[in-house]
């Protein structure tokens, strides 16, 4: 689905929903140009020139993909929602709310020029991009606004009222108590109004994130036509909206979704100094932070053999060989499109047909690993009270068959065989002594399971199997280094935002 600032609002709600129901999204950024970076680099020094890149380039568009497990299809898969926004950092400029919004930010910025001549290309002219691009404020510049832009005017001099005659005092009263109401309201609904249309696309990201967005969306941005309707079903329609928003924050914060992201440190660059703000000064500092807002992240590529990455290059528009044979293997997960919600394919980089093959190709890999390595889907034991909570296991074969003190063992059967020769007596008392792997037990049974193939498997296991333990949260670098993010997961800041 394509999305503009047309029709953004009226789709945000479902947008939000998208989010808060994802098993997994997928997130990639267009509109900066490849970073010139020199050759043997260290991370440090990658990550400054990464940052320095960051500054000068603006995003122009933002794909999203969000997969959801759907059990009530006849045949289970994921249901996936696909949107393609296009970005603008230009303020718009309807009232003095939006002028002062933008005088107050002070916003500098610069373009591509391959990224425009790529817009042109697919059918988007500079100054279309420029007008119907979603608008957005940083959680930065959002805040500093929030600071000088809503806070009611100070005066500078007070007025002398004892000077003043009696009809002048009455119509001051008077003065003083329209401006007081207007500032309270009107005034005030109409800059919060300003801000909230504003901020536009960092609603989308505080989802993302798992922010705050409820309390601060705007109802009369999203419902057009709740001015038009009476004072009580006005109402009602408001309060089952913020219902709606307020249900999405609670599930999104309650269970994050897995980033599926494609080796773009430079991406996460981009992304975090456009919507975030200033990047952290080390790039320990950046992994940290990463790591705080997207706690589950998934490199594509990271189940890859670390020689036979699937290329970058779309060799005229058209994805990776390897992420179009491994996406249309028979088997594993399905991902069927929503209808109104598929990918769009007439730009490859965009989030659309390279992202759509990337991510089913992900899938389908990490099933096959799976249904190969079935210990990977299973969970670490819990820890109680300093011990491991273990899954009992019976001893094996072997302990029966080496302990002198089991009846069948064999040191017992020795023993047994010298006192009969020792007493005289004749005939075999020697048998075949048993199997150290099993005679026909409980073991030799899980064994024969163990040899039947594994059924395919059709869904991903949840966050806390081993699985995202060995391949969650790490980056694969252009040359093949694959750096693992913190294990820590701090606290995150709340906002101050109530709008």
């Amino acid at each position: 689905m394509e999305v503009d600032n047309v029709n953004f609002w009226g789709h945000l709600p479902t947008i939000l929903d998208a989010i808060a129901d994802a098993e997994f999204i997928s997130l990639s950024v267009i509109g900066y140009p490849d970073a010139v970076v020199k050759a043997n680099l260290t991370k440090e020094e990658l990550y400054r020139e990464l940052v320095n890149h960051s500054k000068i380039y603006h995003i122009t568009k933002i794909g999203l993909t969000c997969l959801q497990y759907d059990e009530k299809q006849k045949v289970s898969a994921y249901s996936a929602r696909s949107f393609n926004f296009a970005i603008t950092p230009w303020f718009l400029s309807a009232n003095i709310q939006a002028e002062l919004i933008a005088k107050t930010v002070n916003r500098t910025f610069s373009f591509s020029y391959d990224t425009l001549q790529q817009l042109a290309t697919n059918g988007w002219g500079f100054n279309e991009a420029w007008e119907r691009g979603v608008p957005y404020l940083a959680r930065w510049e959002a805040q500093t606004v929030e600071e000088r832009f809503l806070q009611p005017w100070e005066t500078k001099k007070p007025l002398d009222i004892n000077k003043l005659d009696a009809e002048s005092q009455k119509f001051r009263a008077w003065a003083n108590e329209q401006i007081t109401s207007w500032l309270k309201e009107e005034r005030l609904t109409n800059r919060r109004i300003a801000l909230a249309r504003q901020s536009g696309f960092l609603y989308v990201v505080e989802a993302l994130l798992g922010g705050q967005f409820a309390n601060d969306i705007e109802p009369e941005l999203c419902l057009a036509y709740v001015s038009v309707v009476d004072r009580d079903l006005r109402n009602q329609l408001i309060s089952a909206f913020r219902d709606r928003l307020r249900a999405a924050e609670d599930r999104n914060r309650l269970r994050r979704p897995i980033l599926l992201i494609h080796s773009q440190l430079d991406m996460l660059c981009h992304f975090y100094s456009t919507f975030l703000g200033p990047l952290p000064e080390t790039f320990d500092g950046f992994t940290k932070e990463i790591h705080n807002i997207f706690p589950r992240i998934v490199d594509n590529r990271i189940l890859y053999p670390l020689n036979n990455y699937p290329s970058p290059s779309f060799h005229g528009h058209k994805p990776s060989i390897e992420f179009i044979s491994a996406a249309e293997e028979e088997g594993g997960p399905g991902v069927t499109p929503v209808r109104g919600f598929e990918y769009q394919n007439k730009m490859a980089e965009e989030h659309g047909l390279y992202g759509w093959y990337s991510n089913l190709a992900f899938l389908k890999v990490a099933a096959k690993k799976l249904q190969k390595e079935q210990w990977l889907s299973k969970t670490r034991p819990e820890k109680t009270c300093g011990s491991m909570r273990m899954k009992t296991v019976k001893p094996s074969k072997l302990f029966f068959t080496l302990n002198p003190f089991a009846p069948n063992s064999i040191i017992s059967r020795r023993s047994s065989i010298c006192s009969s020769v020792a007493s005289g007596m004749t005939g075999s008392m020697v048998d075949t002594p048993p199997s150290v792997f099993g005679d026909g037990s409980d073991e030799e049974e899980e064994e024969e399971e163990e040899k039947q193939e594994a059924p395919e498997v059709h869904r991903l296991p949840p966050w806390e199997a081993v699985f995202w333990e060995k391949f969650g949260n790490k980056l694969v670098l252009d040359h093949g280094e694959v750096l693992a993010l913190t294990t820590s997961i701090p606290l995150r800041k709340s906002r101050i935002r109530n709008l």
